[in-house]
């Protein structure tokens, strides 16, 4: 189509899978380029939805290839460590926290991570039944976990049922977790 080639708001809106009032915000910040009818209707330029179209398939080519890490963790302080840590080594992950169990399933099922890394202590359900649950769906049985606790390492593989789980002791040694980390990611 040529550049000149106007759209609705709805179906810049559809194509590029957001919402109408997302696609006003886009033309009111020049994101878009659009103009108004008489009777208020916006008409975006083919062109301009395009180029948004265009810079959302690279994004994700990008994704596609970095591993999927859901760190589970309630305590702010410790989730802006994690951010730090995984900033500063600069390993190519796609990182999503959950602040609770309950969230950090829903996350698992959404996301589908290659690596979960979860505190025991975390509300609406614990570590032990968040693991028991993971460990009871088929399709996650090769999902890496690593739990972050102050518990004693024999208590927690007893309770979980999780050989397999690598344990780390609270506070967390970032070092440590780091080369668990590169060794996992050399893996995939």
């Amino acid at each position: 189509m040529t550049e000149h080639a106007f759209i609705s708001s709805t179906k810049a809106a559809s194509l590029l899978n957001v919402s109408l009032r997302t696609i006003h915000l886009w033309v009111e910040k020049g994101i878009l380029q659009a103009w108004k009818t008489p009777g208020g209707h916006r008409k975006i330029t083919l062109a301009s939805v395009e180029k948004i179209q265009h810079q959302q398939s690279e994004v994700a080519e990008r994704n596609i290839a970095h591993p999927t890490i859901v760190i589970i963790e309630n305590n702010p302080t410790q989730k802006k460590y994690y951010q730090d840590f995984f900033n500063e080594q600069k390993f190519p992950v796609k990182l999503y926290f959950a602040d609770n169990g309950y969230a950090g399933l829903l996350s698992i099922g959404r996301h589908h991570p290659d690596l979960v890394i979860t505190d025991l202590e975390i509300p609406n359900m614990d570590g032990f039944k968040l693991i028991q649950e993971v460990k009871k769906q088929a399709e996650l049985s090769k999902l890496k976990i690593i739990i972050i606790s102050s518990m004693d390492k024999t208590d927690i593989e007893q309770h979980t049922n999780c050989h397999d789980c690598t344990i780390l002791s609270r506070p967390v040694d970032f070092e440590l977790l780091s080369s668990y980390i590169s060794q996992y990611l050399a893996k995939l």
